[in-house]
């Protein structure tokens, strides 16, 4: 109940009754001793606290053998009263001691030993000592993932999440800022993602369009919040495979269907569809060198570095180095699915170059092409147009799974751990907290795909423009982070937030305004000269309209985004620096800023490559226990 001013005369009744009842060094006077103790660190008197806990070790030593798991905990709580009034390196003494007993008292795979890890861990963090400390958070965590269940909170507890460096480098403000930022572009994303197959699923089927999204959003709501995390990766698994096949499957059967490989190209090259030489530098063209060899590779980035998400994914495995090795395979695997993308991409072109079913009005949006593709294509084959929804369901399952889960883990750690002045929840209600969140952002994602069936842009776009909205500002406040040790706190956040408006604006006028045909992103040419039946095409009248200024700012393409927002989060922390932070000078943690040194570490000291490997720690790619409270290190 968190009352410990009346617990602690109750704790020193029953001490005064047992000194009478039972022998000066009965086991079960330290036990009362030790109780008082924890009322004490409760209160933060923490001498007093010391006092108690030193008596209560002082009978255990003559009471028990000298490797009793009881003497471990004394030792380890006398070690949490140190660490709370700031003296590590007494703290760290302690802790050795509570882990040698362990060591020796209980089996490898306990608990307990994971505690005694991240507890000493924890307390060379405290001195800074970060090589050491990642070495223990990495035997913790490797124990609690071996004995644990996967959703279990010790677990999220040990991972703690990616927007931990924020708070470290700048201040909580930023953290939560940015984990708000993250939580709305997720949850947008999240609904224009189940739209998309659910729109597929209805076209495929004849299904209501709103009994589609419905269904899918409770399916992997469900599946979610039940099994949390494992779930999700399990689940992933099985949705790339079907992704995979789905496409493959259109590849081949669309190529015998446009009468092989060879007319394939000669079609998709007689229109023009093989570009690979635009070097224009106009940023209005959607699709060129400089904007997939500049945009993507940012957006790549902030996708990969800054989203809790991918981090979520990185912290299920044991240590850093296999991290690395998974965002490898995965970039690897993106860049199969890309190019598998852009073969269906080709093979639709080459069966319909010749009528186009938008303008054919067989379909009143581009993202209904790809259904239509199968249909006419699959068809024909039984179970074929049954892989394609699978494949399509698979992809955008396995989006909402990841999004939902990262939602409620940076709901509870980032927002309610961090701001809430009420006692720590316990695991079982966090547990169920987490479940409710889940269950409550999937309803909320099914709500916004019935809002997203009514826009009319592609949905490829609105995807472009939510990450460049949201992604780009949070990925500039990594950078600034990284790259710039003077920026602090406000300049972050004014940067930050600056860009973030900036971003909303150019999105929203992007959608809303209507552009000129020398404005629309590089769009090619369609024909409908094969059309069975005659096409009446309509082009409309020009008409004489003010002129907007702010539309060569709304007709640059989505694919710059990310690349202009984290630039220009860059540069407004820089300028603001000077006029924010010039006043209040902050020393920066040396080891949470990337130096030359850092980026050519193979020219460096063992010393310098190790720093490199706790700043990605900080990153949250490993396990990182730093931020304990306090109360639950004492095993009472």
């Amino acid at each position: 109940m968190g009352e410990y001013s009346k617990a602690l005369p109750l704790h020193e009744r029953a001490l005064e009754i047992r000194k009478i009842a039972l022998t000066p060094n009965h086991p079960d006077l330290a036990q009362s001793y030790n109780n008082i103790a924890s009322a004490y660190n409760s209160t933060g008197e923490y001498s007093k606290a010391l006092s108690s806990h030193e008596r209560s070790l002082e009978i255990k030593k003559i009471a028990l053998p000298p490797n009793h798991p009881s003497l471990a905990t004394s030792y380890n709580n006398i070690g949490s009263v140190y660490c709370s009034m700031g003296e590590y390196s007494k703290a760290l003494t302690y802790y050795e001691k509570d882990l040698e007993i362990n060591l020796k008292a209980l089996p490898p795979n306990h608990p307990d030993l994971a505690t005694s890890y991240n507890n000493i861990g924890s307390a060379y963090d405290s001195m800074g000592k970060y090589s050491k400390a990642l070495s223990y958070y990495e035997k913790a965590h490797e124990i609690d993932r071996t004995t644990l269940p996967p959703n279990h909170p010790h677990i999220a507890h040990s991972k703690r999440n990616i927007e931990n460096y924020l708070e470290r480098r700048f201040s909580l403000s930023v953290r939560i800022m940015v984990t708000c930022t993250f939580i709305l572009g997720t949850i947008l994303y999240m609904g224009v993602i189940l739209y998309g197959p659910s729109l597929a699923l209805s076209q495929m089927t004849g299904l209501n369009i709103w009994l589609a999204v419905g269904s899918c959003g409770l399916v992997c709501t469900i599946y979610t919040s039940i099994g949390g995390i494992k779930a999700v990766i399990w689940t992933d698994v099985v949705q790339a495979v079907m992704m995979y096949l789905g496409l493959i499957v259109s590849i081949v059967f669309g190529i015998i269907d446009v009468g092989g490989i060879a007319k394939a190209v000669e079609t998709v090259s007689s229109g023009n569809r093989f570009q690979f030489r635009v070097d224009t530098l106009d940023p209005s063209v959607r699709y060129t060198f400089w904007s997939v060899l500049i945009g993507f590779t940012v957006f790549d980035i902030g996708i990969y570095g800054c989203t809790q998400t991918q981090a979520q994914r990185y912290m299920c495995v044991k240590d850093t180095k296999t991290a690395k090795r998974v965002v490898w395979i995965n970039y690897a695997m993106n860049v199969v699915l890309q190019i598998l993308l852009a073969c269906v991409g080709c093979v639709i072109y080459a069966k319909y170059s010749q009528c186009d079913p938008i303008k054919a009005k067989l379909i009143s949006r581009s993202d209904q092409l790809y259904p239509l593709f199968v249909i006419q294509t699959l068809g024909r084959f039984p179970g074929f147009t049954g892989i394609f929804i699978a494949s399509i369901l698979s992809a955008s399952l396995s989006t909402i799974s990841s999004g939902v889960n990262s939602i409620a883990t940076v709901i509870v750690e980032d927002i309610y751990k961090r701001i809430s002045i009420a006692r720590p929840m316990s695991n079982e209600r966090q547990a169920t907290v987490s479940k409710v969140l889940s269950i409550g952002l999937g309803l909320f994602t099914i709500f916004l795909a019935f809002i997203v069936s009514y826009m009319k842009t592609n949905i490829i776009t609105i995807v472009l423009q939510i990450f460049g909205a949201f992604t780009a500002p949070i990925l500039g406040v990594y950078l600034l982070g990284f790259f710039t040790a003077r920026v602090q706190s406000r300049s972050a956040l004014v940067a930050f937030t600056l860009c973030l408006t900036f971003q909303i604006w150019i999105a929203v006028g992007s959608t809303v305004t209507v552009k000129p045909p020398n404005k629309q992103g590089g769009l090619l040419p369609t024909s409908v000269v094969g059309c069975m039946q005659s096409v009446n095409t309509s082009f409309p009248m020009s008409k004489n309209r003010n002129y907007n200024p702010l539309i060569p700012l709304y007709s640059i393409a989505p694919t710059w985004f990310v690349f202009n927002g984290a630039i220009i989060t860059l540069l407004l922390g820089l300028i603001f620096s000077f006029v924010c932070d010039s006043k209040y000078p902050k020393i920066v943690d040396k080891s949470l800023v990337i130096t030359r040194d850092d980026i050519f570490s193979c020219c460096s000291s063992r010393k310098e490559v190790m720093k490199l490997t706790i700043a990605q720690k900080y990153n949250g790619i490993s396990t990182d226990n730093t931020m304990i409270e306090k109360e639950s290190m004492l095993k009472t």
